[in-house]
């Protein structure tokens, strides 16, 4: 895969990820869930902050490790709620989010480590 190419799958997973975390924050924020739906809606605002320092050149490496954090963490509480709202299956989806943001945190993780071994 060409660096542009994953730039732009970057760009595309940050983009979702902020769309679906301001999305999800309206449903706790009508329910009354005050602190519930303000952490998804920052985790939203983070990832879109985050999306605008890509197109402004080179990200912040800590701050991409942070929001992919905060995704994984902020995904696996959505997805526990879900349960305790008995919802069937969209927890999943949930699961599988945090599990996709973690893998990511640790191939960015490792690739820094094996660049840093090599310079």
């Amino acid at each position: 895969m060409t660096a542009d190419r994953k730039e732009k799958t970057n760009r595309v997973v940050f983009a979702l990820n902020s769309f679906l975390f301001i999305l999800g924050a309206i449903d706790p924020l009508s329910q009354g869930k005050i602190l519930f739906g303000g952490i998804q809606l920052l985790a939203g605002i983070s990832n879109f902050v985050f999306l605008l320092s890509l197109r402004k050149g080179k990200p912040n490496l800590w701050l991409n490790r942070l929001v992919l954090l905060m995704n994984v963490i902020v995904a696996i509480a959505i997805g526990f709620d879900q349960i305790a709202a008995g919802k069937q299956y969209i927890q999943y989806a949930w699961f599988f989010a945090a599990f996709a943001s973690l893998v990511a945190l640790f191939i960015q993780v490792r690739k820094e480590k094996t660049a840093a071994a090599s310079a």
